[in-house]
């Protein structure tokens, strides 16, 4: 089953990667420069057309600079142009980390594409080396380039 979804997340980001190269509708981003989003997890659920990619066990999505680790991973995907991704939600001892040194805890984060944007929910934490916030809700702008300067 491992082998079936992580065949599956790949399959997904190359679609990813050809529908951006191919659409000609980029106004919110420049998607022809932009990398695909790859998930994987032990497992991958869709009922119907309608619904969701429902990653579940071990799952995680990444696009470069960020991470996302969660139990469970939906993603929604623009019913106008297939296979873009309009937006995921990550749930259940999920963690995140940036490319600008920011690494993060919630049992919610939803991950917004147009925006580039997290929003970290239920006992949210994030941390930039020694600094802490902690708040029910946080909502983080992913940086476009990886620093090089982090202390981990």
């Amino acid at each position: 089953m491992m082998r079936l979804a992580r065949r599956i997340s790949l399959l997904v980001a190359f679609c990813l990667l050809a529908s951006a190269a191919t659409d000609a509708d980029s106004a919110w981003r420049d998607e022809d420069q932009a990398p695909p989003m790859i998930v994987e997890a032990d497992s991958l659920d869709r009922i119907d057309k309608d619904r969701p990619l429902v990653f579940m066990g071990n799952a995680v999505a990444w696009q470069y600079p960020w991470r996302l680790y969660a139990d469970r991973i939906e993603v929604y995907l623009d019913e106008t142009v297939p296979d873009r991704i309009l937006r995921a939600a990550a749930i259940g001892n999920v963690r995140i980390t940036t490319g600008d040194c920011r690494k993060g805890r919630a049992e919610r984060v939803e991950y917004y594409a147009r925006d580039e944007r997290m929003v970290l929910s239920g006992g949210a934490r994030l941390w930039r080396e020694r600094d802490l916030i902690s708040r029910e809700t946080i909502v983080i702008h992913l940086p476009q380039t990886l620093a090089t300067d982090c202390a981990w």
